[in-house]
């Protein structure tokens, strides 16, 4: 807690807590204050949380007990005022604010570690910078077409050189360029695959199919399409190559 009161004869904060040190999705978190005034506790008209920073108001405290006061909110609700923002571990700070008949008023400032399924957060959603095409290495930075967001950076995209089914899945040929394999992330798909590798290396014909980058290295084909139903080769003799930034 920081405490900026500075006023004699304003309210003093002097204990500003809440209940959890993290704020994550879909959490409640419930904060308290410990208040006192020279002239009594008569002299305080009440007080807020706050964003510090922007000065939005969250919610009212209210007195439970002699100077205590307390105020409870959740995620959505303080996003629904500031918009949550920021890196993964990150702190989001909020603001108690009390005030006087005289309109003096006292402050304490808290910081939050934000908790987003371990990653990091862009309009109160979990997204990651490092690979987020449209949050790359930070809210809002979108990467181009032909494109992909790689180590928080944009960097361009392209197909790897061909390979067999059973030698290697798309994130192993990816890795062996330096590279990682970015999933969806070419026109839509993850891969290209072809019915034989002489056809792979002339480019003919090529079938391309969204997937994840680490699956196994054949699948059955879909009985109705004929092709992977979730993202691979269906035959050791076809040939495929991967989407790597």
């Amino acid at each position: 807690m920081t405490d900026t009161g500075m006023d004699a004869d304003a309210p003093m904060i002097t204990n500003f807590f809440a209940d959890r040190q993290t704020l994550e999705p879909g959490a409640s978190i419930s904060f308290t204050a410990t208040v006192s005034h020279p002239g009594g506790l008569s002299e305080i008209v009440g007080g807020t949380l706050e964003h510090n920073g922007t000065g939005s108001t969250y919610a009212a405290f209210e007195q439970t007990a002699g100077g205590t006061f307390t105020v409870s909110t959740s995620w959505e609700a303080l996003h629904a005022t500031t918009p949550i923002s920021g890196p993964r571990d990150g702190a989001w700070t909020v603001e108690a604010v009390f005030f006087d008949n005289a309109g003096a008023s006292a402050s304490a400032t808290l910081d939050l570690m934000l908790q987003c399924e371990g990653i990091d957060v862009c309009g109160g959603g979990c997204v990651d910078w490092t690979l987020d095409g449209t949050n790359c290495g930070g809210c809002g930075t979108v990467c181009g077409a032909g494109s992909a967001c790689n180590a928080s950076e944009c960097a361009p995209v392209g197909l790897s050189p061909c390979f067999r089914p059973d030698e290697m899945t798309c994130a192993e040929a990816c890795g062996e360029l330096g590279q990682v394999c970015v999933e969806n992330g070419c026109n839509g798909a993850t891969y290209a695959w072809f019915a034989n590798l002489d056809g792979c290396l002339a480019q003919s014909d090529p079938e391309l199919a969204p997937g994840a980058c680490g699956l196994p290295y054949m699948e059955p084909a879909d009985e109705d399409t004929g092709l992977p139903p979730s993202g691979f080769i269906t035959a050791p003799d076809e040939a495929v190559r991967c989407c790597c930034s």
